[in-house]
């Protein structure tokens, strides 16, 4: 077999980097375009002819776009570095009289003293999907007749849907990199084939194209990896949503949900499931102990679901603020002849014994944006099932316990 020339090396490398589906630019330290891929040239061009630009320097579009990221790149020092990392930022035009919102990220590196590079994408359509998503979020709340319920159908989602925003972000950047083995095989191929390329292009931009394929490459695997997990929590997430409003909209109409016998166990879970990615992102350890053989009760899944939400939601916040080495909440639960308690346990900030009962107030509030109804309408599903809710701590920075009882159905 006829051996590859380093030109012909170089070239099949120009020709993968030119397919990536990214952005990928090169320029000058005065923004003068050296190499651009077909995917920049897609995005970019039409900015290009929008404001009647050569297309031969990107800090003159920068200029007319985002004046800010622009000084940003010409404030930075360093001789080589991070400018910006995956950054989003609105860029306004204004096509046919009509101002048009486009949404890019981009991360920029400064090379070496001579060269910029810059990746990029256009991230618009995820953009308006997050928004539609807002917005029937808020029309469904708007629908309901009553303030209180629809204060309680809000409460819900935003418990089920925390950290929503950035995972869609996530799994859109997961797409858009998924093409990671043929970038590590491509950093493999430029590591072996160095020493040709270093006398034709010289050392430093092949350390920096590199250097560049193995950043990409190192962040598609980690992508791909946790793609698949992350797709899965939300498809979760979403079908308890479309749970719980389903299940609101009867209680708005004044249909009654017929109460049935519920295993606690499978409610604990299902929640913990919900709200498990925020906890772990907190780094708060999740321990429960609830025997698989432990008595059924009667009562309305979807409710409870919410007061067992909202009851490890303020204890994911107090462990957090409280800011303490041991981060865990506990659950438990103990049986006698008709009744079932479950204990709530966190290691959070915890408060002094007589501020028990004003936490049940409605309208009180200790968080600078609640809404002071999260614990007054826990207490109210609670009692209307039969059963009983109290919280108890030893004082300040000792943590706090829920209890809850309820009748063996």
């Amino acid at each position: 077999m006829e051996k590859e020339t380093v030109e012909q090396q170089l070239q099949k490398i120009i020709f993968i980097i030119h397919q990536i589906p990214i952005g990928l630019v090169e320029t000058d330290l005065q923004g003068t375009l050296k190499q651009m891929n077909a995917k920049g040239v897609q995005l970019l061009m039409p900015l290009f002819l929008q404001f009647q630009l050569s297309g031969s320097n990107i800090f003159e579009l920068l200029e007319k776009i985002r004046p800010d990221l622009l000084q940003q790149i010409q404030q930075y020092e360093g001789e080589s570095g991070t400018i910006i990392q995956q950054e989003n930022y609105l860029i306004e035009l204004n096509i046919n009289q009509q101002q048009v919102n486009r949404f890019f990220y981009f991360t920029i590196n400064k090379i070496n003293t001579d060269t910029i590079s810059f990746v990029f994408d256009d991230i618009t359509e995820l953009q308006e999907k997050e928004n539609l998503i807002r917005e029937a979020i808020q029309e469904k709340a708007v629908e309901q007749s009553k303030f209180e319920m629809a204060s309680g159908v809000l409460h819900d989602i935003g418990n089920a849907v925390v950290g929503f925003g950035s995972y869609i972000n996530r799994i859109k950047n997961h797409l858009n990199y998924s093409d990671h083995k043929n970038l590590l095989g491509l950093w493999g191929f430029l590591e072996k084939n160095k020493h040709h390329f270093e006398p034709g292009i010289g050392s430093a931009k092949t350390t920096a194209m590199m250097d560049m394929v193995a950043a990409i490459a190192k962040n598609q695997e980690k992508n791909a990896m946790e793609a698949n997990q992350i797709i899965s929590e939300q498809m979760g997430i979403i079908n308890h949503i479309s749970e719980i409003l389903v299940i609101q909209r009867q209680y708005i109409k004044g249909h009654s949900v017929e109460r049935e016998s519920i295993n606690i166990r499978s409610i604990v879970n299902d929640s913990i499931a919900m709200i498990m990615p925020s906890l772990v992102k907190k780094g708060i350890e999740m321990v429960v102990d609830i025997p698989i053989s432990i008595s059924k009760v009667k009562g309305d899944k979807t409710r409870l679901m919410q007061v067992f939400l909202n009851l490890i939601k303020n204890a994911s916040e107090s462990i957090e603020s409280a800011d303490l080495p041991d981060k865990k909440i506990s659950i438990s639960t103990t049986q006698t002849t008709d009744m079932v308690e479950i204990k709530l346990i966190d290691t959070g900030t915890g408060f002094e014994k007589l501020n028990a009962e004003e936490l049940f107030k409605r309208g009180y509030t200790s968080k600078e944006s609640g809404s002071g109804i999260g614990l007054y309408n826990c207490r109210s599903i609670i009692e209307s099932h039969q059963g009983t809710l109290e919280l108890v701590s030893e004082g300040s920075g000792k943590g706090a316990t829920a209890i809850l009882t309820f009748k063996i159905a």
